[in-house]
């Protein structure tokens, strides 16, 4: 179950992640989007995806990415996370899109990866969970990197 690795307490409910949203917006400001995401063909709640910890300066930004218990391994990730990068560097210019994850969560990992994430580090005892220390793994992808991995797929 990938909710384990998650910073939140669950279980989540839609009504919850609206307010999550809302707090967010209003203490980061202009500092960050906060999208909810719903299966096109349901109108499902699928699951939480955000650009955080922006700053325009330097052209950065961090993903943030829930996906919703039975939702989870069908793509919507991905189709989520490739969002996130084109409206980031296409419409926001950015030059830099950070990912952590916890350093056991092989399925987001893997989503990285296969997206072009370059792994940078690990954050020793990042998060406390429970009582329990656990490591937080970094990667980023450059917009130069998303535009040569966007025209490699055509």
């Amino acid at each position: 179950m990938l909710n384990k690795y998650l910073t939140m307490e669950l279980p989540a409910t839609l009504e919850k992640e609206m307010n999550f949203v809302k707090k967010h917006m209003k203490r980061h400001a202009r500092k960050g989007f906060y999208f909810l995401a719903f299966e096109k063909s349901s109108g499902n709640f699928v699951g939480y995806a955000d650009l955080h910890e922006m700053h325009e300066q330097y052209r950065k930004a961090n993903i943030g990415l829930w996906i919703a218990v039975g939702k989870q391994r069908k793509g919507f990730g991905e189709e989520i996370v490739r969002a996130l990068f084109d409206f980031g560097f296409s419409k926001l210019k950015l030059n830099r899109i950070g990912y952590a994850l916890n350093s056991k969560n092989k399925a987001s990992e893997g989503l990285i990866k296969k997206l072009g994430g370059k792994f940078e580090g690990t954050l020793r005892d990042f998060i406390i969970k429970h009582g329990k220390p656990f490591d937080d793994k970094v990667y980023s992808i450059l917009a130069s990197e998303w535009k040569r991995k966007k025209g490699k797929k055509k």
